[in-house]
């Protein structure tokens, strides 16, 4: 009778410390597997580790707050407080005759004679003799002074659209107002009647009332 097929495979399973002492041999340990289950063990921390990191929520970045400035009471503007128009005031007109104060008047500003120094003709040679033979004190000859529309400059450069009357013939024109600041002083104030448009016109220069007027003055007279 032949031998079985598994005979092999049950002489490879039995020892003879199995068949001598009836137990299974004790297997010995290898040492580099040690330290590859070690090195494996310590993957697996770092592993464990990263992910509960990512897990964690992200710190939130806010920005810092930008320092608040307070203002204190004498630095904040006063309510309702603006620039005075610059060509308020008392001025000579370019014949010498008249003063006239600039001064609110309503919405706009209106120049009123406030004393007569002369009555040179501004037409002629000679004694003026106006149309108008009404008294000159109190004249308003400057009317409906009003900032120029698109104008941005600022209030001591503004320049003023109204209507001036002259006297002598009894006309009103167009005027174009403003002081002129090129000499630092700002003691002329360029006024420009004209008819249709400021191309047709002639340029005025007042001069601001000084003492060097003062001498001048005289009681006020009929025109």
């Amino acid at each position: 009778m032949s031998a079985s097929p598994f005979a092999h495979l049950a002489s490879r399973h039995t020892g003879p410390s199995e068949a001598t002492h009836g137990r299974p041999r004790a297997h010995t340990r290898n040492p580099g597997s040690a330290r590859r289950a070690i090195a494996h063990v310590v993957l697996l921390t770092g592993l464990v580790a990263g992910s509960a990191a990512q897990a964690t929520a992200p710190e939130l970045f806010l920005p810092p707050f930008p320092e608040l400035q307070l203002t204190g009471a004498a630095d904040a503007p006063r309510a309702g407080a603006t620039a005075q128009p610059a060509i308020l005031g008392r001025w000579i007109t370019a014949s010498g005759n008249l003063e006239v104060d600039i001064a609110p008047c309503g919405a706009a500003l209106c120049g009123t004679v406030t004393r007569v120094l002369g009555n040179r003709s501004m037409a002629r040679h000679g004694e003026m003799q106006p149309v108008d033979a009404r008294p000159a004190v109190g004249m308003q000859i400057l009317r409906d002074l009003v900032p120029a529309e698109g104008d941005e400059t600022q209030a001591g450069d503004a320049r003023w659209v109204g209507d001036i009357y002259n006297r002598e013939n009894g006309r009103t024109y167009r005027c174009r107002v403003h002081l002129d600041t090129s000499d630092g002083n700002a003691t002329t104030l360029v006024v420009r009647p004209y008819v249709f448009t400021p191309l047709f016109g002639q340029t005025q220069r007042w001069q601001r009332v000084g003492e060097s007027w003062a001498g001048q003055v005289r009681s006020p007279e009929a025109p």
